[in-house]
């Protein structure tokens, strides 16, 4: 599941308040499109799939069945453009702020203690969250994945 990977990024990137690697501004704008998109109910996201991300890429999907169509991925397309391709990105779509933002919350959560000791260590900002703050999110990332994928499998 590819998904997890991406919301740890998010995270890294936008979701810390106490560690400032973002800045404000664009973190508060991430923060923003990750709420709204994580409270759309998958009809919505799959309606918007089918009327835009579909004709959107479209081209590149012709272009991938073309070259990489003896892939799964890639292959089976359809006149319509909707293929395993599409919807895969359409379930990223989906359960990438759910992941993404029970994440952010669980990192809100632990003590600010820890990240301002590892930072009077000589740890920069970057090295606190890869060697402190995610080895402490482990279970939390793990059941936040569990809860995309349960997002995600009514809706295929």
């Amino acid at each position: 599941m590819g998904v997890i990977p991406l919301g740890v990024a998010l995270l890294a990137i936008a979701g810390n308040s106490y560690l400032p690697i973002c800045p404000v501004c664009l973190r508060s704008a991430i923060n923003t499109i990750v709420a709204l998109t994580a409270s759309l109910p998958s009809v919505v996201i799959g309606f918007w799939g089918l009327t835009v991300l579909i004709p959107l890429l479209n081209p590149l999907q012709r272009w991938l069945n073309t070259h990489l169509g003896w892939l799964f991925l890639f292959g089976g397309s359809t006149p319509s453009g909707s293929s395993l391709l599409m919807a895969s990105l359409l379930l990223v779509v989906m359960t990438l702020p759910l992941v993404a933002s029970l994440c952010c919350s669980a990192l809100n959560c632990l003590p600010s203690e820890l990240s301002h000791s590892s930072l009077a260590l000589g740890l920069n900002e970057w090295e606190t969250l890869w060697q402190l703050c995610l080895p402490m999110l482990g279970r939390t990332i793990v059941s936040s994945g569990i809860l995309a994928l349960g997002r995600a499998f009514p809706s295929t």
